[in-house]
């Protein structure tokens, strides 16, 4: 009987690694976001022709957002091992590619001046998630900080290292960002709030730039904006 036990015992010690294993298995699939607009003066017409949802789709080492909008869609492609980010756009027509290296991007959100993130015990659920509580403090100067906005996020998916590296204010954040909200410019806000998280496997296609866009650096960009 004991030696019928010791093997037991021995059997599951070493099928531990793999549950282990099994348990850690990379999230891929899509998290769907409603988006709400903090629109106050803003006329009924103009709100209305504000996204609603944003799609996002996780790979093993790419992510894409996408939102859809009655001007036309954007969508974002994020590479994690190259540390690179590609904006997809619709408009009028027109089908852009912008692609910014990891130093554009890092000078890009050194603009948005320095943050510092406190993850408190505070937790809620969401999409059926336990998500914990992430206070921004901006950095003013000489070691002062003045709190700038709250974000929720969940760390019991396992994403890739440098999952949030391209977020100016919470890129420190280990796990995916449940709720959150951002500057829309025009003294509006945006906030995104996630309300279903699928896990799937997803199609390298998702994340390739579509043949029919033309790819394009930030300066034709600020050219062609001009002449519409």
């Amino acid at each position: 009987m004991k030696k019928r036990c010791a093997f037991t015992l021995m059997a599951a010690i070493m099928l531990m690694p793999a549950l282990l294993s099994a348990q850690k298995k990379a999230f891929t699939g899509k998290v769907t976001y409603k988006i709400d607009f903090d629109m106050a003066g803003l006329p009924e017409e103009a709100k209305s022709m504000m996204p609603t949802t944003m799609a996002m789709y996780i790979g093993s080492d790419k992510v894409k957002t996408e939102i859809i909008t009655v001007m036309g869609n954007q969508s974002t492609i994020i590479d994690m091992d190259e540390k690179t980010h590609i904006t997809l756009m619709n408009v009028m027509g027109q089908k852009l590619a912008i692609k910014d290296t990891f130093e554009e991007l890092m000078a890009q959100m050194a603009l948005s001046g320095e943050y510092s993130v406190e993850i408190t015990d505070e937790t809620k659920e969401i999409a059926g998630y336990t998500c914990r509580k992430a206070v921004l403090k901006k950095i003013t100067g000489e070691g002062e900080t003045e709190e700038a906005g709250e974000a929720w996020f969940t760390d019991a998916l396992k994403l890739h290292e440098n999952f949030n590296f391209n977020n100016p204010q919470f890129n420190k954040i280990k796990g995916l960002m449940m709720e959150y909200g951002m500057d829309a410019g025009n003294n509006m806000k945006m906030s995104f709030t996630a309300v279903e998280v699928a896990g799937m496997k997803i199609k390298g296609a998702e994340f390739e730039v579509p043949a029919d866009y033309e790819i394009i650096t930030r300066e034709d960009l600020a050219k062609k904006m001009g002449s519409w």
